[in-house]
């Protein structure tokens, strides 16, 4: 008898990044959505994990541990690594670290278009998340003197028209001059150390050539993320069909993901369709023990 399909969603996000939702919601939403085996993937933290993981549990939700890493050219998922060991704490502390740097970039430049935004303001309003993007523009918004800012400066426009003007790549803030990200190879290193799978997550929003895959497997990716809710999207030069193509031609691993934010993104979670995992995935992910204990995280960090 065949074991039963598993279906999988490994890539969204809480509050301790740019998400909408709590851990404990998340777990909620992903089990009623129809999937088995979820990674909460925020970036650049494990913060929330172990909060996620407990209420999976509670709902006979299975979970593996996940981040989203950023280097200069791609977001790099890592899934099923052990989450309880502080260099790789570390390690996800300097990316947070390295994206606030980004951030108060961005709201410097905000700043000297006249819109009355600072670090301060941010950390009050995300006082347990990884700073980026949205949470900056969630802040415009939550800020009672940046609404009046837009409402006086940009008076017709919606939200969507703000972040065009403050933070998409053509906005006043939406290409700092300095990026600060982690290396490459120190994030695939720093995955795979600690016994993971090193992802990398919706490549045809960034790829220019089917070339970069080759780069990036010499580089030491385990495999490459299909998003099905834009499977049949093209993006021009590389799209979904063309990597799942290249990942079985090299014997490298497929995952599925949604890159759930909530409702600040219409992007839905999976629940069961083409985002059945392979036995390959199945047997290298679900052989690991990572995961399957109930330490917190000060228990862990010690």
């Amino acid at each position: 008898m065949e074991n039963p399909k598993k279906y999988i969603d490994f890539h969204m996000h809480t509050k301790y990044s740019d998400g909408m939702e709590s851990p404990e919601l998340l777990a909620m939403n992903v089990k009623l959505s129809g999937v088995d085996l979820a990674a909460k993937t925020d970036h650049d933290t494990i913060e929330g994990y172990w909060d996620f993981k407990a209420a999976a549990d509670k709902l006979g939700l299975a979970t593996i541990p996940g981040i989203e890493f950023s280097d200069k050219d791609y977001h790099i998922l890592g899934l099923g690594f052990n989450p309880k060991d502080y260099d790789f704490w570390k390690l996800t502390e300097r990316s947070k670290y390295y994206q606030r740097l980004t951030s108060e970039q961005r709201v410097h430049m905000l700043k000297r278009h006249g819109i009355p935004i600072t670090m301060e303001k941010l950390d009050s309003f995300f006082p347990d998340s990884r700073l980026g993007k949205h949470n900056i523009y969630r802040t415009l918004y939550h800020d009672e003197e940046c609404r009046s800012w837009i409402e006086q400066n940009l008076p017709d426009a919606t939200p969507d028209d703000v972040f065009e003007y403050t933070l998409r790549k053509s906005g006043i803030a939406g290409t700092v001059e300095h990026y600060y990200d982690l290396e490459r190879h120190v994030i695939i290193d720093g995955i795979h150390k600690v016994g993971g799978l090193a992802i990398v997550a919706h490549l045809p929003k960034q790829a220019k050539s089917m070339k970069e895959l080759d780069e990036l497997k010499e580089a030491g990716v385990d495999g490459f993320e299909v998003q099905p809710n834009f499977y049949g999207t093209n993006f021009g030069a590389v799209n979904y069909p063309d990597i799942e193509s290249y990942a079985k031609r090299h014997d490298m691993f497929i995952t599925y993901g949604s890159d759930y934010h909530g409702s600040i993104m219409p992007r839905s979670l999976l629940g069961r369709g083409m985002n059945a995992m392979s036995p390959e995935l199945e047997e290298r992910l679900l052989g690991s023990t990572y995961g399957n204990d109930s330490e917190t995280k000060e228990e862990c960090l010690v």
